[in-house]
């Protein structure tokens, strides 16, 4: 999906992506169908089938991927229709297969009323196994004039708590109007994947490069004093 975010595991990204959807001559839009769980694998450069999701997840769901220690990958859902947010870990997944087993379902009716939903353009969350808690950075549009950025931990038992994080930036700077705070869910990630001893080995090459000239002109500078 063009507006979710990929998650970092074991050196290959994982995507929720849809089956092509294909037209037909008649003019006639085909059934919209859930979303599946796609990899990139790094080390052949090239995607992987399809693989389940444990929900059905479309368009207008809440949906987020997250790694988890570099071993396990979480998936949370919140449909468009519910308040009840569930959270998925995989207990197996590899570039072609997948299994998963539930880790948290709570009901946000209770908290926020019925209409609260995580946005469905791409969220970031953390989960803590040993705890049982989830971490899900959000974009507050619950007031007309001021807009925030939150997190929401959620937890067993229907625990739920707000902490608030800060006025949230529009994609345009000093812009007023609501629309411009469009897709501005913030960002809050890590990153399992380990670059290659060559792309390390580039990377101190430049660094050496930039010292060797910075000292060159340091040294020009010198002798044009004198």
């Amino acid at each position: 999906m063009p507006y979710q975010r990929g998650a970092s595991l074991k050196g290959n990204t994982y995507f929720m992506a849809k089956e092509k959807i294909v037209y037909q001559d008649d003019g006639e839009h085909p059934a919209v169908l859930p979303d599946n769980l796609l990899c990139f694998d790094f080390t052949k450069e090239s995607f992987g089938q399809l693989l389940p999701l444990p929900f059905h997840h479309y368009p207008h769901d809440a949906g987020a991927l997250s790694s988890l220690r570099d071993e396990k990958l979480a998936a949370l859902y919140q449909s468009e229709h519910r308040s009840e947010v569930e959270i998925w870990v995989t207990t197996m997944i590899e570039s072609n297969a997948v299994c998963w087993i539930p880790f948290l379902k709570v009901d946000m009716e209770p908290h926020y009323g019925l209409d609260f939903m995580f946005r469905c353009d791409g969220g970031s969350f953390f989960i803590d196994e040993e705890k049982k808690v989830a971490v899900v950075i959000h974009f507050d549009e619950s007031e007309v004039t001021r807009h925030e950025d939150a997190a929401y931990i959620i937890g067993d038992n229907g625990y739920v708590k707000k902490v608030h994080l800060g006025e949230a930036v529009p994609h345009i700077p000093g812009a007023l109007n609501f629309s411009h705070f469009e897709n501005c869910c913030p960002l809050v990630t890590s990153c399992s994947y380990v670059p290659s001893l060559v792309q390390i080995n580039q990377t101190a090459g430049f660094k050496k490069e930039r010292e060797e000239e910075e000292e060159a002109n340091q040294q020009a500078q010198r002798i044009r004093r004198h």
